[in-house]
């Protein structure tokens, strides 16, 4: 293999390697796997039941718990745990959810729900590819 195969042979699919050290393979809410750097788009928990939403870049591979980091195109801020702002950042860091079912089962997914169906309603979180 040439050093540019390699490159292009990394993916998110095959767990417990220097790009995806979780043990399972990881994908993003539509079934894609992930290559290091590619472009995404996200939606993903501020603070309480609130979320926010931009596109990045995928700036690290995922640890061994299916968690990475995103190079959001615009700052967002951070919350403390009161709710107050205290500071604003482009780095944000997501996580992906096993599947025990469905057709994703198996495998980590950037997917998931925030909120309750009875009190605030569910919120779709996510993180998937565009390039």
């Amino acid at each position: 293999m040439t050093a540019q195969q390699i490159i292009a042979s990394v993916d998110s699919l095959t767990p417990r390697t220097a790009f995806n050290q979780s043990s399972k393979p990881v994908l993003d809410r539509n079934g894609s796997p992930f290559t290091p750097g590619c472009r995404v788009r996200f939606e993903l928990p501020s603070y309480y039941i609130n979320t926010f939403a931009d596109e990045g870049v995928l700036a690290s591979g995922f640890d061994r718990y299916g968690g990475f980091t995103i190079l959001a195109d615009h700052e967002h801020n951070v919350h403390d745990r009161n709710g107050f702002i205290v500071c604003r950042r482009r780095e944000v860091y997501a996580t992906s959810r096993y599947h025990y079912h469905g057709p994703f089962a198996g495998n980590n997914v950037t997917a998931s729900e925030l909120g309750d169906p009875f009190e605030h309603g569910v919120t779709k979180t996510f993180v998937e590819i565009i390039d």
